[in-house]
């Protein structure tokens, strides 16, 4: 059937070869997921998948690329398919495909859409197996599933002789098994003949065709498929519709041979995967399992533990979380989810930080000079003797506060237009606060360890400070943009001093004001906060200083019941304002791969059903002469970039539909339109796209 024939004929653009050749579809794949590399449709008949699984790890051994995507698929849309291949094979009337069964009478066709990842073990979080794939083209004129024993013997002497490998160390065989009588037995006996003869324990085959039908050119993923699960699970599915395997297989009377009928445990050994194809192609995959035991008290962390996901929809989120809820907890799946999630996402938005913690941030400090430069601030403070001092905070902003302030007392941060701190000798601090109080004017000490911070009180810290920090920060990095300094003013940032994160930036920081208010205008009015502090002390200046869209978010709160949860959800709250937070190193270190029967992650994709579309039941003449046609009309085509839909453009969507009706173009096709009434204009809108649906009248050659 040729596809090609199905593109719409008003298409001026040639792009209906690219769009349904099948040469293409491989390449439309690779261009919608941008990947580079080898892109190969492979047509094989029943063996395309295993053909394209070795074509893939011939181009992986080649260095031709890293990792290989191999799907298959295969629908069942037109009854004039199974018509045609019931001419050729066998295909069981009840719909039941009895692999290896004495009654079995042919095979029932079915679909299947599979795809996997293949990868450099070295490369890879998750290992099912290695496997050795091996193709071979059936000489002489071959057309079924019939193979001549011999043939089909030799070949797989060959294999394992390449693969170095004894046949007697496979513990499973998953055969083609297309329950045609004549068919099974000669599989069956070429299976006996290569790895039964020298056997001391039973053989265990199967045929997931028996369970799915035989879905044709998906076969050989399909099959590997039903393995793989085998070795996540730990046992193989067994066969369904054979109560009675057949007995004229020799290795099935003596029991060297046995067919799975009953789910059976597997050592995660050796298996084999046997394919053939309707064309005379032969195909045979051996895999290793990987087992690796859970091991949870490598694991252990004495914090709860914090996950990070997104998706395209809400919903999906309380499925993964309701999912991960009702299981107990795996650090290896968790791990594998914080893996996904640890990629930079664009767009990320601004921060402040207090001014240590910032630098850290900002990459002008390394995790030790950080701690180090902390460690120089704090032991500077209990080494230099300075005068009893105190802190206040006050219900004034800078500007209306400095009219009061005796000049015994510095303001040490401009908090904002109603807030600020101020900072002096112990005795006139309390005085202070005190008058304020008396006058209505809110004011309350705060504590301080009795040092005046921020002030001029504490100048002979300065150059013992500087001296510590030379020491610590030996190489200034400059300042991002996101560092906004709070302890130089604005006019002074292109200095020199103030460019660079040096140790007399630092101390210099601590010696000088804080300039809260000044710099908070600066803040871009979408930007993330975070505070980094022992406690959340700004959050209420900050949401009275900063823009309504600003976040803001405390990593600390003092008196919190459990810190350890206020910082995970903090974090948590980063990650859904679009940021990145590398929430696994907060755990002990997952090796990769994980273990064997740690979840899979595929069923947390939930894909968006949203468009409709239109399956014929069969392909026939009288699809050329539908008489509607729709049209999905938005504003960013070339050809409806306009806010109203214009009336034109709905008789041309009459012209087109009565073209298609008639199987011609557009353009061999003269029209003549008559009474035609208008009635509304629909307004097109940039979030949804406007369907249009004309139905064409045969009889009397009326539309709507």
């Amino acid at each position: 059937m040729d596809v090609v024939g199905f593109c719409d004929l008003k298409t001026k653009d040639g792009l209906g070869i690219t769009g349904t050749s099948r040469t293409m579809f491989a390449n439309r794949i690779s261009y919608f997921l941008n990947v580079k590399g080898p892109s190969n449709t492979v047509d094989s008949a029943c063996c395309s998948s295993t053909v394209a699984l070795e074509q893939a790890l011939l181009a992986i051994n080649r260095g031709e690329c890293e990792a290989a995507i191999v799907g298959s698929s295969n629908l069942c849309l037109c009854p004039q398919t199974m018509l045609n291949y019931s001419r050729c094979i066998t295909i069981a009337r009840d719909g039941k495909t009895k692999s290896f069964a004495e009654n079995a009478d042919g095979c029932a066709k079915s679909d299947a859409i599979n795809m996997l990842y293949l990868q450099k073990a070295r490369d890879a979080l998750s290992v099912k197996s290695r496997f050795i794939s091996r193709i071979a083209a059936e000489t002489g004129q071959v057309f079924g599933f019939k193979r001549d024993p011999n043939s089909s013997t030799l070949f797989l002497k060959q294999f394992y002789e390449e693969a170095n490998v004894s046949p007697e160390e496979v513990e499973f065989v998953e055969a083609f098994g297309s329950a045609s009588p004549e068919a099974d037995k000669m599989e069956l006996q070429a299976i006996e003949k290569v790895f039964c003869r020298n056997r001391t324990d039973t053989l265990f085959v199967g045929s997931v065709m028996s369970n799915i039908g035989y879905t044709d050119c998906a076969s050989g993923i399909t099959a590997m498929t039903k393995v793989l699960l085998g070795y996540h699970k730990g046992e193989i599915a067994g066969n369904l519709h054979c109560e009675k395997p057949r007995k004229d297989v020799g290795a099935l009377r003596d029991g060297r041979m046995h067919v799975v009928r009953d789910n059976q445990s597997i050592r995660c050994t050796y298996t084999a995967v046997n394919g053939l194809s309707v064309t005379g192609v032969n195909s045979h995959i051996l895999l290793h399992g990987r087992l690796k035991l859970e091991d949870f008290t490598r694991y252990k962390s004495t914090i709860p533990r914090l996950l990070t996901v997104s998706s395209r929809q809400e919903s999906t989120l309380s499925k993964i979380f309701e999912d991960l809820k009702s299981r107990p907890i795996d650090p290896e799946e968790l791990a594998l989810l914080h893996n996904i999630h640890a990629n930079n996402i664009p767009g990320h938005l601004g921060r402040g930080y207090i001014i240590l913690g910032c630098a850290y941030a900002d990459g002008c400090l390394t995790a030790e000079e950080m701690i180090l430069a902390a460690y120089s601030r704090g032991r500077v403070s209990l080494d230099t003797k300075f005068i009893r001092g105190a802190m206040a905070a006050v219900g004034l902003g800078y500007k209306n506060f400095s009219k009061l302030c005796p000049p015994e007392i510095d303001v040490a941060c401009h908090n904002g237009p109603e807030s600020c701190t101020i900072s002096g000798p112990a005795d006139k601090i309390t005085e202070f606060v005190a008058k304020l109080t008396a006058d209505g004017i809110f004011a309350k000490e705060v504590p301080c360890s009795n040092i005046a911070y921020h002030s001029r009180y504490i100048a002979a810290a300065g150059p013992k400070l500087l001296e510590y920090l030379t020491n610590v920060v030996r190489d200034p990095k400059p300042r991002s943009d996101r560092w906004l300094s709070t302890s130089v003013p604005k006019e002074k940032w292109n200095e020199p001093r103030a460019k660079l994160c040096s140790a007399d930036y630092l101390t210099n920081n601590l010696l000088s004001p804080v300039l809260f208010e000044e710099t908070s205008r600066l803040v871009p009015s979408n930007a993330v906060l975070v505070e980094i502090a022992p406690h959340g002390l700004l959050q209420a200046i900050l949401k009275r200083s900063l823009p309504k869209y600003c976040k803001n978010i405390a990593l600390t709160k003092r008196g919190h019941v459990d810190n350890a949860v206020f910082l995970l959800d903090a974090i948590g709250q980063l990650y859904i304002e679009g940021f990145t937070p590398v929430v696994q190193a907060l755990y002990p270190k997952v090796e990769f791969p994980v273990s064997t029967g740690t979840p899979h992650l595929a069923h947390h994709v939930e894909w968006i059903h949203s468009e409709l579309w239109k399956v014929c039941k069969y392909v026939n003449s009288s699809v050329r002469k539908s008489s509607s046609c729709d049209f999905l009309i938005n504003t960013y085509d070339d050809e409806h970039s306009k806010v109203l839909y214009p009336f034109s453009a709905a008789l041309v969507a009459a012209w087109d539909t009565l073209a298609m009706t008639l199987g011609e173009r557009k353009k061999d096709v003269s029209v003549q339109f008559r009474d035609i009434y208008l009635y509304s204009q629909p307004i097109m809108h940039d979030q949804r796209q406007l369907r249009l649906r004309v139905s064409l009248h045969r009889g009397n050659g009326q539309f709507h």
